[in-house]
């Protein structure tokens, strides 16, 4: 039983209603963007939006480049590096890369990206988020496949390199509509 409070409204949640939402909601039919609902909930408290797709047209001119321009920022500084990437379900990005890098130190501290398709001006804001080494099934053999060579040769020693802050994994997510 998964117990909260928002807003001074308390709700209950127990593991199998959960689990019959997430079932209906990853169906294949099911919309990209998952969005649990109050009422779905059986409570009373605002929507959870859990992944927002980038849009697709970006997407698709993105799947004939291996890198992707990734712009991030600290305060008022910005920079832009060339960062391979892999497209994954339901519309986002993976970045794989150092746990010490200059750019995860700045999704760390601002989760705020744009990606630039490298040679054109098309681009897309998203919001960086780390991937934790519990968070891996779905997309695990994904990474590993493409990222074997750079530090992921199997999955456990993808969760390995993540749990121990070698190297993080980013999903870019489009940003949320207001």
């Amino acid at each position: 039983m998964i117990s909260a409070s928002t807003f001074g409204t308390r709700f209950h949640l127990s593991a199998g209603s959960l689990e019959r939402i997430f079932e209906t909601a990853l169906s294949p039919s099911a919309p990209y963007r998952i969005n649990l609902t109050a009422g779905a909930l059986g409570c009373n408290t605002s929507a959870l939006q859990l992944v927002t797709p980038l849009p697709e047209d970006f997407l698709q001119l993105l799947e004939d480049h291996e890198e992707v321009l990734v712009t991030s920022r600290d305060g008022t500084t910005r920079g832009t590096v060339p960062v391979w990437f892999i497209i994954a379900p339901p519309g986002v990005v993976y970045l794989f890369g150092f746990g010490f890098s200059e750019k995860a130190r700045r999704w760390r501290s601002d989760p705020w990206v744009r990606l630039r398709v490298p040679g054109q001006q098309d681009s897309v804001e998203g919001v960086a988020h780390f991937v934790g080494p519990d968070e891996l099934d779905a997309i695990a053999p994904l990474i590993v496949e493409h990222w074997a060579m750079q530090g992921a040769p199997t999955v456990d020693g993808l969760r390995r390199t993540l749990r121990d802050g070698v190297h993080v994994l980013v999903r870019i997510e489009g940003q949320p509509s207001a």
